[in-house]
């Protein structure tokens, strides 16, 4: 999602304020509606960043979210950092979307993805 901010949004600004040499109408409708799909086969994160993430609370004193019993929720800096991220992108008019991809049809990903690790 920083990627996105540092590349695509500087671009999109260039393009919604006409000055580009490849500004045409339809390219400004398509900028104007720019959406993030963040696809994962993670269940756990889809589920937390659009079903539970909106029922907790921030602690700004210890920098990290609570459940609706007040206990903190694992993994709160990453969540905390992805729902930063999220509202950044939201400001200058980029919508993210979570979505699920069930494993059995993310192999390809997964191998990509390994393939990047390993350098």
């Amino acid at each position: 999602m920083r990627q996105v901010r540092s590349a695509v949004v500087p671009e999109r600004r260039i393009l919604l304020k006409g000055s580009s040499p490849r500004t045409t109408p339809n390219t400004l409708r398509d900028a104007r509606r720019f959406r993030l799909v963040l696809a994962t086969d993670s269940s756990y994160l889809v589920d937390y960043m659009c079903e539970y993430m909106p029922q907790w609370t921030f602690d700004n004193l210890n920098r990290v979210y609570c459940n609706r019993r007040g206990e903190v929720i694992k993994n709160s800096e990453g969540f905390r950092i992805l729902n930063e991220e999220t509202e950044l992108l939201s400001v200058v008019g980029v919508q993210v979307q979570w979505y699920h991809v069930p494993r059995d049809f993310n192999g390809e990903a997964d191998a990509l993805a390994n393939a990047a690790l390993r350098g």
